[in-house]
């Protein structure tokens, strides 16, 4: 089973209002781990990063802190997007997060969902035609 190592990239993209820290932020808790890590609020302990749990689907090179994306897959159901978090702004633009974009994109719907909120969908056209409703509920 994977760990975390150094990565910290869920401790800064999300936000988490039992500890007054705004989305894209630094956790003042997370260096080099939690510091907090036995007593973490309910957010934290509940999360789980889409490349600890898919070591098939994302290789050690696609951690979170090294591409800047935070994946999470709901299901291994095609039709259904894995998403994959910017952590901070321009990271989806890096050179490791453009190549598993298109390794994904391939065979996955992917819902990418940028710093400033934005979201765009990338995969197979049939798969993308039909989860429109995503961007446009």
């Amino acid at each position: 089973m994977r760990g975390c190592g150094d990565c910290t990239a869920c401790c800064t993209v999300f936000s988490i209002d039992a500890l007054a820290k705004p989305a894209h932020t630094p956790c003042a808790h997370a260096s080099g781990g939690c510091a907090i890590y036995a007593e973490r609020p309910h957010p934290c302990r509940a999360y789980r990063c889409g490349w600890l749990d898919a070591p098939t689907t994302f290789p050690d090179a696609e951690r979170p802190d090294l591409t800047g994306i935070i994946p999470d897959i709901p299901t291994p159901v095609a039709s259904v997007p894995v998403v994959l978090r910017e952590v901070q702004a321009g990271d989806a633009a890096s050179e490791g997060a453009k190549k598993m974009l298109e390794r994904l994109a391939r065979t996955r719907l992917l819902l990418v969902v940028r710093y400033d909120g934005a979201s765009t969908l990338h995969g197979p056209d049939d798969l993308v035609a039909a989860a429109g409703y995503l961007l446009h509920p």
